[in-house]
């Protein structure tokens, strides 16, 4: 299986002087844990580099444990907006599917094509459809291999799958055995199943998605009680499952905090929205039994709408079919309640789910690069050479970069930022505007994704790199 040190070559920062094998294992544990928490993983991401950062840490002493606990606090200080978290987890993805990800499915695989599986190993699998699964995993290793990346270890795929296959089998030897190899094989195995479980679930709710032609994004998770889940996607939202007293509520949050997805009917009664995933929806009405129609909820199939502009949401309920719509849909795949005595109202406890939400193609795109905005100015270039490019954008989000804003020696105020925004690209008007310079066209943002102060040399510098005037590419996120 992994070799703990090779956690090294999916952390961006290994190759830099100043941070030693076990710094850059604390700070990919550090930024895996806060990106989770920011929404910037998907669950199955997030617990791919839980379990390869945890082998790594295995024996890790005492002094070690103490720069991860430092590294920890850094990080969970940091903003989710923060462009070295977001660059930093956006790199680490580079080898996560070929070298990690393809190593927990192989060894799924193996563990189910058992004929019996294995009775220790057994009470570990929860999927119905081994076969179905089999054949997943196959097609998502031919296309690892068909796009030419290259499987932990280095290497031909077809040795690859063989060698991690045969290490299954001997850590399934193992488990009948005592001592740190058990352990070990405990570890690997509980890892790959959850690892893979997790994909194969977010695989499986694709097919949520429906046949839209706009761009869309789709996910699958598992909560207990008091679990948060956010998720970032398409043009600067989060899509979030909010704990409650009851279960989970269903949020479409913009970066001010402002829930998209409230427009949702019916908004009253409000505790039977379909966003409100409650534990007493699923049962009768005096609670002694499963709900037979007699308590009037949503079931296991949910869905909701958001609003792709701040003004739509909170203007209230719109028609689900006008323009500037998104559209969700979550499946309850599995759920566990508590408080279930006759009289009491149920709690929703465990929930396992698939989601999609898919939106217009016209919400906007997103754009990567620098920013000065000061006297008569409002210069935007992109990371890939292209500007300057007049930025415009509403009260809400100019006031977020202004929060920057220093006053200069002359002039007045001014700020220079390093930034992440999802905006459209419109014709100017340099009759309309005060500027100084020639700009090629308007960049009117939408939303702030990231965001980072850099110094005015700084700016100046990389203007100067900079050259040409076409349209900016959108990064794709």
């Amino acid at each position: 299986m992994v070799v703990a040190a090779c956690v090294l070559s999916i952390s961006p920062l290994n190759a830099q002087p100043f941070l030693d094998e076990g710094q850059s294992i604390a700070l990919l544990t550090a930024f895996t844990d806060r990106g989770s928490e920011c929404g910037l993983l998907l669950p199955w991401e997030a617990e791919t580099l839980r379990a390869i950062t945890a082998d790594a840490r295995r024996n890790w002493d005492g002094e070690e444990a103490r720069v991860l606990a430092d590294t920890a606090a850094l990080a969970a200080a940091t903003s989710c907006e923060d462009t070295l978290l977001v660059d930093y987890l956006d790199a680490s993805r580079g080898n996560l599917e070929a070298e990690y990800l393809s190593l927990f499915l192989v060894a799924y695989r193996t563990l189910v094509e058992f004929d019996p599986p294995p009775e220790p190993v057994a009470g570990l699998l929860h999927r119905t459809d081994a076969p179905a699964d089999v054949r997943t995993i196959g097609a998502k290793i031919a296309a690892l291999e068909a796009s030419g990346a290259r499987p932990e270890g280095g290497g031909p795929w077809p040795a690859f799958v063989a060698r991690t296959a045969a290490g299954v089998h001997e850590l399934v030897a193992l488990l009948d055995g005592a001592g740190p190899e058990r352990e070990e094989a405990w570890f690997w195995i509980g890892a790959s199943v959850r690892v893979a479980e997790l994909w194969l679930a977010n695989e499986d709710a694709a097919a949520l998605c429906g046949p839209g032609t706009g761009p869309s994004v789709h996910l699958a998770g598992t909560l207990v009680a008091g679990d948060r889940l956010a998720y970032r996607f398409g043009p600067g939202l989060s899509f979030e499952l909010r704990p409650t007293p009851a279960g989970w509520e269903i949020a479409v949050t913009d970066t001010a905090g402002i829930d998209r997805s409230a427009i949702t009917p019916p908004v009253h009664p409000a505790e039977t929205n379909p966003r409100q995933i409650a534990g007493w929806h699923f049962r009768n009405a005096d609670n002694t039994g499963p709900n037979q129609g007699d308590v009037n909820a949503p079931q296991t199939v949910r869905s909701f709408t958001f609003a792709l502009d701040r003004e739509t949401a909170l203007a209230g309920p719109v028609d689900p079919g006008a323009a500037g719509i998104g559209h969700g849909v979550l499946a309850i795949q599995d759920y566990g309640l508590a408080d279930l005595a006759a009289g009491e109202r149920a709690r929703m406890v465990h929930l396992q789910f698939g989601a999609c939400l898919d939106w217009p193609a016209t919400a906007g795109e997103v754009y990567s690069g620098i920013y000065r905005r000061g006297f008569e100015q409002s210069a935007f270039y992109t990371d890939d050479g292209h500007g300057p490019f007049w930025l415009e954008a509403d009260e809400a989000v100019t006031a977020q970069f202004l929060a920057f804003e220093t006053e200069g020696e002359s002039r007045g105020a001014s700020v220079t930022l390093r930034m992440r925004v999802v905006a459209t690209l419109q014709p100017f008007d340099p009759t309309l505007t005060p500027i100084v310079g020639p700009h090629e066209a308007r960049l009117v943002v939408s939303e702030l994704l990231a965001v980072e102060p850099i110094s005015d040399d700084a700016f100046q510098a990389e203007v100067r790199a900079i050259g040409g005037m076409t349209p900016p590419q959108p990064v794709r996120p």
